[in-house]
């Protein structure tokens, strides 16, 4: 009788491509989520021996460990951007790439903490001259022709209810007159399904993709579930196994919470 009989090699192959950086419990989770399996903590460490499967988690303890507040990939864009970047850009920037929600004030005190100038001053230097001084009303001989008049509506006004895609790579749906009354789609979507976003909670693509907001494919997350799936590279282009790393972010919090209350 073989040795190796007992797992479909579609779950051994699964989690060969999916150990890395991830405890035996979490990689439960995640292959009973996918498969329909009953794995536990016991079963998989099993599997994995078996397989010489690796996660590499003693190799990464060996390393300095991140804070929670702060993950690798972040510090790492955060010192290869910072310079010509303040405070507020940055918390903006990190926001809508890795769906957290850094303040300025988190943003002033990193780059405190650090050192880091971003060279950003804020003030004019000494002796510097306006362009526009000395020029008021200035304007080219002709173009007057040009100029709006009164009452004018710009012919690329946009009606209520229009749905463009910004920089920032969302949806965003227009929803009043004003410049400012834009809303992002995959918000409202949620929320004219089931109500107001709490406070600390945030909706997620469950295929990366800002430009599918179908409901089926929203989840509501914690800002503290968004963080971590961030730092463990929970995502992926396969809702299923994105769904399955929201599980193991919720499990990583709740251990991580339990040791912390036995302290």
């Amino acid at each position: 009788m073989a040795r190796y009989n007992a797992y479909p090699p579609e779950v051994i192959e699964f989690v060969r491509e999916n150990a890395e950086g991830k405890t035996a419990e979490e990689l439960s989770v995640i292959v009973n989520e996918k498969f329909g399996t009953n794995f536990d903590k016991g079963k998989m460490k099993s599997l994995k021996q078996n397989y010489k499967i690796r996660s590499g988690r003693k190799h990464l303890e060996g390393r300095k460990k991140e804070t929670d507040l702060y993950p690798k990939e972040v510090i790492d864009y955060i010192m290869q951007n910072y310079i010509g970047m303040g405070h507020s850009k940055m918390a903006k920037v990190l926001n809508e790439k890795f769906g957290t929600e850094y303040t300025t004030m988190q943003m002033k005190a990193f780059y405190g903490n650090r050192k880091l100038n971003s060279g950003i001053t804020g003030y004019f230097e000494s002796g510097h001259i306006p362009q526009n001084k000395g020029k008021k009303g200035i304007y080219s001989k002709g173009s007057e022709k040009g100029w709006f008049g009164k009452g004018h509506v710009p012919f690329n006004k946009l009606p209520i209810g229009t749905i463009c895609k910004k920089s920032d790579g969302y949806l965003w749906r227009k929803i009043g007159e004003r410049s400012r009354d834009w809303k992002q789609e995959h918000i409202l979507r949620y929320e004219e399904e089931y109500g107001p976003i709490p406070e600390g909670f945030r909706v997620t693509f469950l295929d990366g993709n800002r430009e599918n907001v179908e409901l089926s494919n929203l989840a509501l997350v914690s800002a503290a579930e968004s963080l971590e799936i961030t730092r463990q590279n929970l995502r992926s282009e396969n809702p299923e196994i994105t769904k399955a790393g929201i599980g193991v972010a919720k499990l990583t919090i709740a251990t991580r919470k339990r040791k912390k209350e036995k302290k």
